[in-house]
């Protein structure tokens, strides 16, 4: 049995002709055109991805080493309406920010927003100078904690919004300082994760524990090791550190970290001594 061959020509003139439709920004980015699509019907436009440098939306040339990825959610008039969905930086403008004798501090979790979407962040940060493996790990698991919180008040486009505008950015850069000097604090991705079948509930979107390493000399008699303490346990010893002189009392410098023994050594050698005890 032959199969009949349609020509395109018919095919178009049941479709019609196609035209051109507009494609908008969302009213964060006062509903400015990004371009046109070439379809048959305005219907077609629904779904479309389209990705535009920041710079050109915003008419501000500092904002160049950025894009914004927007997706095209509803029809209004004939006419393409688009919602954020992705932020990322270029690759060149990341390799701009490494340099010599500092480290580069990445990271990229998950956070849920006060709608109920969840948002993929990659945070990176520059120290101002080399930093040990526990001092990046306090910083990072500082960043990731202040990113859940700050999200979880608001809304995808309120969030993407701070993050473009670079609020995000200051609040992390401000609250990573107390642990370490920075160079700087940037968003390498922010991107909604619309076709992931991951649920988070708001019971677990809550922060691992940020632990910090501290010591002091001797405190009401008792002489303090130094090992890893997490909040309650590091607000306790300010307590007691605040009864003490300052100089008995410090943050450990990057030198000192290197030379303290681990959690695990501290461990061992608490229990041999109890052992030696029970003898």
């Amino acid at each position: 049995m032959a199969i009949k061959k349609v020509k395109k020509s018919a095919l178009n003139q049941k479709k019609g002709k196609k035209r051109w439709f507009p494609i908008h920004a969302p009213a964060l980015f006062g509903e400015s055109l990004l371009g046109e699509t070439y379809v048959y019907e305005a219907t077609e436009v629904e779904g479309k991805y389209l990705t535009a440098n920041l710079s050109v939306i915003t008419k501000n040339m500092r904002k160049q080493n950025a894009n914004v990825t927007f997706k095209v959610t509803k029809i209004v008039e004939g006419k393409g309406m688009t919602e954020i969905i992705g932020y990322n930086m270029i690759n060149a403008a990341v390799k701009r920010l490494i340099k010599r004798g500092r480290d580069k501090v990445a990271d990229s979790f998950l956070t849920k927003t006060s709608d109920k979407k969840i948002l993929r962040i990659k945070p990176l940060m520059i120290t101002a100078n080399k930093a040990t493996k526990l001092v990046q790990s306090a910083c990072r698991l500082e960043a990731r904690k202040i990113s859940r919180e700050y999200v979880f008040s608001k809304t995808v486009e309120q969030a993407m919004d701070d993050i473009i505008n670079g609020k995000l950015q200051k609040i992390i850069k401000d609250k990573v300082m107390k642990i370490y000097p920075i160079k700087s604090v940037d968003i390498r991705i922010a991107r909604l994760e619309e076709h992931s079948a991951l649920t988070i509930t708001d019971e677990a979107i809550k922060s691992e524990p940020v632990k910090t390493r501290k010591i002091s000399k001797e405190v009401s008699g008792e002489k303090w090791k130094e090992t890893h303490a997490s909040d309650s346990e590091t607000e306790d010893l300010d307590v007691l550190v605040e009864e003490t002189p300052e100089d008995e009392a410090k943050i450990l410098s990057d030198d000192e970290v290197e030379e303290t023994p681990e959690v695990e050594d501290l461990v061992e050698d608490e229990e041999d001594s109890s052992e030696d005890e029970e003898e």
